[in-house]
């Protein structure tokens, strides 16, 4: 009896393991949610966000299309780390290679390059796959011809939402694409047709879509080529679910089953400082003011210590007979013929703007089809160098020896960093000739112009730098810029002072440290060959596509982007770096300036005129960084840039976190010193932390923010400093109707400071009232203080009424701040000339330095 219970429990116990099996299988089969995901047609510039299981397997097909380099995927664990790598070269095509994780986990991949497309297809064990895109104002995703379609799901939370579909601007007439719009239930909302080469047709299509309930719920969009040529078609609607430094982006994904919000853990980064340095570096900017915005730009270029500039001069002065032969050419190229050169244009803008200011720019000396010498400089011949030759020794000579021009010239010698001739010449030359050839055109002109200048009995004339060669782009592959300065100091060595380039074909935050590592190749060149140059970067940007709304330029994406490439590129030995554009071009729809100019591009975009946007504070804390010598600095992590100085005993510190999540910064600094920790934001600093360092500061940066540390005990001035910010301006108004606005006040002074500020003054016309109207006891710290304005307006029809707000430091008599004031009453057919009016008073903003200095001389 004893054994047969025994028995049945043992078979009660198989039973049991067997039911446990069967279930524990039949639980693991319902965690597998869905095969592997795949996906095609994407294109480069790319970022996604997947997870996937242990021993789990990618594998990414390249398609070569033309571009310019080499593609590089960059994957990221889930702690921020460059997972892994995978490059394919330029001269590959139709390849796969693969990537495998050892560990399972959240992983994001970032596909830098240009022109290039690529399909992704995952593998491995079962798992409940994730997978989604990142898709961003104005940037494609897809590259999709005839008969390829792309479906993308997206989730929508609000009641209303706003849907966008744009098409990178190209002039082919050929690619076209189709984007249908689905709702949750399958119903067709609307279609889109997009072309490509009409600029407010490719560039932004939207439409409004109201949803019948509140519930959350994945719509979905079909993206279809018509033509044999790629479109490059992205998408976007206004309903964030993610956060990432353009403000606005959009998680898309195959099937909603496999939609997931990805998530990165914080991180840890240590940063040990050398402080035994004697690096210093000058940052500038490349464009230049026309004569009536020198107010402006010498008030930004002090405020954001700019010491060099990209000052960009042609052959334009030299003027031409009716029949095409030069005035003002004696036939002899080696005779200077001072009567037959103007340098009255360039003479100003030194007199007034660069030699004020204390800035020595990089003069590029330029070459365009109106020029003296019209013909293309592929084709000079012997006599037409040495004529080029001559410009630039002339030009040299007005610049650094006014007293040996015939007649000399009675004035103080101008300060320049180098000259630069010819910007980009690969793609210049390589108009005519094929790449060896176009060197060895450009070789031969140099050598004619150093020979010139190098030989020259004035040793102020010899000891002018000579900048070359400022290579850009990349159509040959990423070998292209090293082959050129190699190729011109095998041959050219005693003539080149300072070697350059043009970096602007990265567009990712994850690939700006590439900036350090290009700088790392130019010295490596430089060591090899036993040469001490300088390094110079005339020109750089980040690329985001013709056109490229404020969501990149105009947003904390590029603050983030400017001061990683800036910074990794003066750690590594950069010497002179200039920024692309200081105020946004009036004449295309790239709005790559620091600041807006005061010509609105909407839809491109939609920012006030003279705008500072978030990149120029990130700009400002780089100039001040600059004063000092710059510190070697060392960190683990490669989301994280750093950059560094010490000026007596201040160390100042900029450190930007390019990372999906919050990084714990710990620094040695010597016990007792007071450290302040500010935010850059997008509207200033922000001051965050003060405190004594008990030997090493430790905080923690948040997601994609920059913070500026200044360490040690700093100058005893502390006096406070008025700033204001805003504009008022009202159009169409009712004789004596009530309107209202805003403007803000803030102390922009000492972190110690107090400001007592008053509004002084305000236009006579109108009845006005504010609240406040004014203040005690503003700290920086507090941040601005915003002053909302009434106005009942004049008992007027038909008028325009202009004028200024003034706002006072009590404290402090020269301390001024001006609110611009426009009104207009209701008019009909003075319309037209409202809109007039309305411009010339916009323009006038940049005279609102010079008012303000008018007023504190009468005063």
């Amino acid at each position: 009896m004893r054994k047969l219970l025994n028995i049945s429990i043992m078979l009660l116990i198989i039973l049991s393991s067997i039911s446990f099996q069967n279930n524990h299988q039949t639980q693991a089969k319902n965690i597998i949610q869905q095969d592997p995901p795949s996906i095609s047609y994407l294109m480069a510039d790319t970022i996604t966000y997947f997870s996937v299981p242990e021993n789990g397997n990618l594998a990414i097909t390249f398609h070569h299309n033309y571009y310019d380099g080499n593609a590089n995927f960059k994957i990221f664990n889930q702690k921020g780390d460059l997972y892994d790598e995978i490059i394919f070269h330029h001269s590959e095509s139709d390849e796969t290679k693969n990537v495998n994780f050892l560990d399972a986990g959240t992983y994001k991949m970032v596909a830098c390059g240009t022109r290039f497309s690529y399909s992704m297809n995952f593998s491995g064990p079962a798992f409940d796959w994730k997978f989604v895109m990142l898709g961003l104002p104005h940037k494609g995703i897809f590259r999709v011809k005839e008969e390829e379609t792309a479906t993308m799901y997206f989730k929508v939370n609000k009641p209303q939402f706003t849907f966008y579909v744009n098409h990178e601007l190209a002039p082919f007439q050929n690619r076209r694409g189709t984007i249908k719009l689905y709702d949750a239930s399958d119903n067709l909302r609307s279609t889109f047709t997009l072309g490509c080469t009409n600029l407010n047709e490719c560039f932004e299509q939207k439409q409004d879509f109201q949803r019948e309930n509140n519930d959350e719920e994945f719509w979905y969009a079909t993206i279809t080529g018509e033509t044999s040529s790629q479109a490059r078609i992205g998408i976007w609607i206004d309903d964030n679910t993610f956060q990432y430094p353009t403000g606005r982006c959009l998680l898309l994904t195959i099937s909603e089953e496999y939609y997931f919000i990805p998530e990165f853990e914080n991180q840890d980064v240590s940063i040990l400082i050398n402080e035994e340095t004697d690096h210093k570096a000058k940052i500038g900017a490349a464009s230049y003011p026309g004569f009536e915005y020198e107010e402006l730009y010498t008030a930004y270029t002090k405020d954001l210590n700019l010491g060099t500039f990209n000052h960009y001069v042609s052959w334009r002065w030299r003027e031409r007979a009716s029949n095409g032969n030069s005035e003002n050419d004696d036939s002899d190229p080696f005779h200077i013929n001072w009567d037959g050169f103007d340098f009255s244009s360039t003479e100003q803008r030194f007199s007034s703007f660069f030699h004020e200011l204390n800035i020595s720019p990089i003069v590029n000396i330029q070459w365009s089809s109106d020029c003296f010498i019209s013909q293309h400089p592929a084709l000079w011949d012997e006599n037409q160098m040495d004529e080029y030759a001559e410009l630039c020794l002339a030009m040299v000579i007005f610049l650094v020896a006014p007293d040996i021009i015939d007649p000399a010239t009675e004035r103080e010698p101008y300060l320049i960093s180098a000259i630069h001739f010819f910007a980009e010449p690969n793609l210049l030359f390589n108009e005519y000739l094929e790449r060896d050839d176009a060197i060895d055109q450009y070789i031969q002109i140099l050598q004619k112009v150093g020979e010139r200048i190098k030989s020259y009995p004035d040793e102020r004339i010899q000891q002018t730098k000579i900048c070359v060669s400022g290579v850009g782009g990349d159509s040959f592959g990423e070998e292209q810029k090293e082959y050129w300065i190699s190729r011109i100091l095998e041959s050219a060595e005693e003539y080149t002072d300072i070697v350059s380039w043009d970096m602007y074909f990265k567009w990712c935050l994850e690939e700006v440290e590439g900036y350090g590592k290009d700088v790392e190749k130019i010295q490596t060149i430089l060591d090899e060959k036993g040469y001490d140059k300088e390094i110079a970067m005339p020109e750089f940007n980040l690329r985001g596509g013709v056109p490229t709304s404020h969501y990149f330029f105009g947003s904390n994406y590029s603050a983030l982007f400017l001061f990683g490439a800036i910074s990794q590129s003066i750690n590594k030995g950069m010497d002179e770096i200039v920024y692309f554009s200081l105020v946004d071009s009036n004449y295309e729809p790239r709005c790559k300036g620091l600041i807006t100019s005061d010509v609105s591009m909407p839809p491109y975009s939609t920012l006030p005129p003279f705008t500072k946007k978030p990149q120029y504070h990130a700009m400002q804390i780089i100039g001040e960084i600059c004063k000092g010598n710059i510190l070697e600095i060392s960190s683990e992590s490669s989301q994280i840039d750093i950059l560094a100085s010490k000026e007596n005993e201040i160390i100042r510190m900029g450190i930007s976190n390019r990372y999906e999540a919050s990084t714990n910064i710990s620094i040695p600094i010597a016990q007792g010193t007071p450290v302040i920790i500010y935010s850059v934001e997008n509207n200033g600093l922000q001051c965050i932390e003060q405190t004594i360092s008990p030997g090493l500061i430790d905080f923690d940066i948040p997601a994609w923010k920059i913070y500026y540390l200044i360490c040690g005990n700093q100058a005893s001035d502390s006096s406070a400093d008025i700033t204001c910010k805003g504009s008022l301006q009202w159009s169409n108004v009712g004789p004596e109707t009530e309107v209202s606005g805003q403007f803000s006040v803030s102390n922009t002074g000492h972190i110690d400071s107090y400001l007592e500020w008053a509004i002084i003054e305000w236009p006579e016309w109108g009845i006005w009232s504010f609240q406040p109207n004014s203040g005690v006891d503003l700290t920086p710290i507090d941040g601005e203080v915003y002053v909302d304005v009434t106005i009942n307006a004049p008992d007027k029809t038909n008028k325009d009424f202009t004028g200024y707000i003034i706002i006072a430091n009590v404290d402090d008599a020269n301390d001024i701040d001006m609110i611009p004031v426009t009104l207009s009453t209701t008019k009909s057919k003075h319309i037209q000339m409202y809109g007039l009016l309305q411009n010339l008073f916009e323009k006038s903003i940049s005279w609102h330095n010079f008012i303000k200095d008018m007023l504190l001389l009468f005063n």
